[in-house]
């Protein structure tokens, strides 16, 4: 990520850089001329590192249908491969990996859950997960649309973000669960 601006300030660079972008650029001057070496420079570290992380990221998803299932891996394994994705189809499923005997045996460091499960409905989920998990992996919600009132919900249950399926959105997606994972990291 790089920042890009007209109205920044010291503090402004400072809190970017210290919240992971790359590199911060104020539209001053030849800035334009900088730009394309900035971007360049931002994609080598990106890739040299990663997802920042230094370590593959391990997402356990919720969804219930077989063809985005397999679109988002598609997706995941072409452009960010250091996102390791493990799927279920059900909300019981994810419940028994995350609160069941074999909790332990099978961690992962984001929760990514379709609104719309079959059996039980995301938002019971998160509740379940947070009176329950002791060590709760970070929520992230995809919905094919939401209400505010169910955006409100789902944040004030501690959902970290909520995307929704819009054209494009699978390229936010890896930096949405990589900054989830670390707000996780630094919480803990």
């Amino acid at each position: 990520m790089v920042v890009l601006t007209g109205s920044g300030n010291r503090d402004a660079a400072i809190a970017a850089l210290k919240a992971g972008a790359e590199n911060y650029l104020a539209k001053d001057g030849d800035y334009l001329e900088r730009l394309p070496r900035v971007l360049t420079a931002a994609l080598a570290q990106f890739k040299s590192t990663g997802t920042g992380l230094n370590r593959s990221l391990w997402v356990l998803y919720a969804g219930q249908e077989p063809a985005e299932i397999k679109f988002i891996r598609r997706h995941l394994d072409e452009h960010e491969p250091q996102v390791k994705l493990a799927t279920v189809g059900r909300g019981a499923e994810v419940l028994a990996r995350l609160l069941g005997e074999d909790a332990s045996s099978s961690p992962c460091d984001v929760l990514l859950l379709d609104f719309q499960l079959p059996d039980i409905d995301a938002l019971e989920i998160v509740k379940q997960l947070r009176e329950e998990c002791p060590v709760c992996p970070p929520v992230v919600l995809l919905a094919d649309q939401g209400s505010e009132e169910e955006v409100a919900e789902a944040m004030r249950l501690g959902v970290v973000d909520y995307l929704i399926k819009q054209p494009g959105y699978l390229y936010g997606l890896p930096a949405t669960l990589e900054q989830a994972a670390r707000v996780a990291q630094l919480q803990r």
